[in-house]
């Protein structure tokens, strides 16, 4: 007789949080791993703004709060929260991002009288993790089904994850590693042809959302991992040390099938979408060739300017891309050395070069890390001069050490970071009032004036939209 598994996207407690384009797309693929296994799944997704269970529970003001502003992304529902002991000296208020509590205790309540096999709960900041604390401990209050608490958080803080309350910490994002547990403990013989080939034979399972929503955009990976090791990225890490591709034709059928479904902006995920460039060429020349004109593309995560040629440029923009983020980090050429050299000026120069000739403009982004260790405020100040140079807008992001990285080993090693922290200690907006390795809290925020200042002179897209509070 089928079981029946519960999927649920834990609420993110955070000073701040904002969808961009944010979809559990682990949580999909084990769904859809676990589908094939002959499972009945289910899923509950405390971030989804385009709940029609969410859009009718809210008021007129709040409904209109949420709605998408910028190719599908906009605010969650908020309610505040109290701060946990280890925060209580950051003047800001903390929150609760995503179903008012209300909601979900109404839904857990219907839910609960069903027959659940097993509830499943992901995880990514390592610093959300009171969210994923609060969401075991109300679904503990509704349901005794045995609760397994996967992602990245059990990963990087295995202990400190197992004081979730929850029944099963899954500490490895690694395919053949969590078959082994669930087959140990769910009684069931995993399909090693599955356990190995996950990534071409498998999509994350985007059809559970269908019942009672809509989709605006969708988030897909084409490759797993990098083969860059930049002192701070844990990627490389978590994939162990390897670079895996899925088959072109396994993309390109996934974004069609995404698009019959109404889905209008697809949203590339990869750490290292170009890599390899003949590859990523394929890609494109599959979207151009198929005709997918009423879809948008991006590229959120920082792409390598390296890798950007004549043909991936005039591909991209004849693909109909309207997000690219390129992954700058820095212009201080020694940061640059030893984060790793994945990008050097010249090449930035190049790349800009050439997708402003192909015809991009606001569609491009600068992404820039600042509060990096040892990083002056000098140096901060020069590379965001520098990028405004180029005239596109700036997406800043505050460093956070990870555990695992070359970054977080040295910093422990010369006992600038102790090992067991909090991780609510690693929030990028809490790490400037206390860190003693980076910048102050006074140095970012006018930093971030800059950038703000800046970046307002350009909001407006090439749709009229403001843009302002999305990438900012």
């Amino acid at each position: 007789m089928p079981k029946n598994l519960l999927f649920i996207n834990p609420w993110i407690h955070d000073f701040s949080a904002y969808d961009f384009w944010l979809k559990p797309l682990g949580l999909l693929y084990m769904a859809s791993f676990m589908r094939e296994h002959g499972y009945n799944v289910f899923l509950l997704d405390f971030l989804n703004r385009f709940s029609n269970d969410l859009i009718n529970f809210l008021g007129d003001k709040e409904r209109k709060r949420i709605k998408s502003r910028y190719y599908g992304m906009g605010r969650f529902p908020v309610e505040e929260v109290e701060k946990p002991k280890f925060l209580e000296f950051v003047p800001r208020r903390y929150k609760r991002y995503g179903f008012p509590k209300k909601l979900v205790i109404d839904t857990l309540k219907r839910l609960s009288g069903e027959s659940w096999d097993a509830v499943f709960i992901t995880s990514t900041m390592t610093y959300w993790y009171p969210g994923v604390w609060e969401t075991i401990s109300t679904i503990k209050e509704f349901m005794d089904s045995p609760i397994f608490l996967g992602g990245l958080y059990p990963y990087f803080f295995p202990d400190h994850a197992k004081k979730s309350r929850a029944d099963f910490v899954i500490t490895s994002p690694l395919m053949d590693h969590i078959a082994e547990e669930l087959s140990r403990i769910m009684g069931f013989e995993p399909k090693m042809e599955m356990v190995k080939g996950w990534f071409n034979e498998l999509k994350p399972m985007y059809e559970l959302y269908q019942d009672n929503s809509k989709l605006e955009y969708a988030v897909i990976l084409t490759s797993l991992g990098c083969p860059f090791r930049c002192t701070y990225c844990a990627t490389p890490v978590i994939y162990g040390g390897k670079f895996h591709v899925r088959k072109v034709d396994k993309v390109l059928s996934e974004i069609e099938e995404l698009l019959e479904h109404g889905v209008r902006n697809i949203v590339f995920f990869d750490d290292a979408f170009l890599i390899p460039p003949d590859r990523a060429k394929k890609i494109l020349r599959g979207i151009i060739e198929r005709g997918y004109n009423e879809a948008f593309f991006h590229l959120p995560n920082g792409i390598h300017v390296r890798l950007i040629d004549e043909g991936i440029a005039y591909l991209l923009k004849k693909a109909n891309f309207k997000t690219i983020i390129l992954g700058v980090e820095t212009l201080d050429p020694s940061l640059q050395k030893s984060t790793g050299g994945k990008v050097k000026s010249h090449e930035l120069d190049r790349a800009v070069h050439l997708l402003k000739s192909a015809g991009f403009d606001k569609e491009l982004r600068l992404y820039l890390m600042i509060n990096m260790p040892n990083q002056s405020y000098e140096s901060a100040r020069l590379s965001i001069e520098g990028c405004m140079e180029y005239g596109i807008r700036i997406h800043l992001n505050e460093y956070t050490p990870i555990p695992r990285t070359k970054d977080w080993e040295r910093l422990v090693k010369e006992g600038k970071l102790d090992p067991d922290i909090d991780p609510v200690l690693l929030n990028n907006t809490v790490l400037p009032y206390w860190w003693k390795n980076g910048l102050n809290a006074d140095e970012v925020e006018k930093l971030k004036r800059i950038v703000g200042d800046y970046n307002n002179e350009l909001k407006v897209d090439d749709h009229g939209n403001d843009e302002s509070e999305a990438i900012s």
